[in-house]
């Protein structure tokens, strides 16, 4: 465990301060990345392609998408509070702190929520997997840069996502609707039964 715990500060400081910092765009672009309110944007065109791809039936897609980031980002608070891990910027000396930070660590939020909308959309687009698990890599990245996450906090985000959303596309686009769909043959064979015996 001492071991695991200095190579995940270890590659911490490589990224937050050996990685790069010296430019000042780089610095602006993981800034950028790790801001919540720029999310949207990838969100719009996301959906702005689902409705171009698929028309009316994108709603689907895209609806629960929303349930999807919903409960995976409730999971990812679910998880600090049980861990209850100090962020680096709290709790090592030196840190370059970019952006505002907050309570717990373990695990990052915003990699579990990029993960699990880049896994969500490669379920339903292929053209959308390398772009979104891009952005998804990047935005990971870039919690670390700015001095809020360590490389674990991500990785394990990373990971919980891609689960965490391959769960809820089988249980919510396969199961449930199969099941549904049998469920409202079965009654409409069972009236069609019933008016023919009348």
């Amino acid at each position: 465990m001492d071991f695991l715990g200095t190579l995940n500060e270890t590659i911490f400081f490589w990224i937050n301060q050996d990685g790069g910092h010296h430019y000042a765009w780089l610095d602006a672009s993981m800034v950028f990345l790790s801001d919540k309110i720029n999310g949207l944007i990838p969100f719009v065109m996301v959906t702005i392609f689902a409705f171009w791809r698929s028309g009316r039936p994108a709603w689907r897609v895209i609806a629960l998408m929303v349930v999807l980031v919903l409960l995976a980002d409730w999971s990812g608070a679910l998880i600090k509070h049980w861990f209850a891990t100090e962020r680096p910027c709290h709790a090592l000396e030196g840190v370059r702190l970019l952006a505002g930070c907050g309570r717990n660590s373990f695990p990052s939020n915003h990699a579990i929520n990029m993960a699990a909308v880049a896994t969500w959309l490669g379920w339903h687009y292929r053209a959308l997997i390398a772009p979104m698990a891009v952005l998804a890599v990047l935005v990971g990245i870039s919690r670390i840069y700015v001095g809020v996450h360590y490389p674990g906090d991500v990785l394990f985000g990373w990971i919980w996502g891609v689960l965490f959303a391959t769960a809820f596309y089988w249980i919510c686009w396969r199961t449930v609707p199969l099941r549904y769909y049998r469920w409202r043959q079965a009654l409409d064979k069972t009236k069609v039964h019933e008016e023919e015996n009348r």
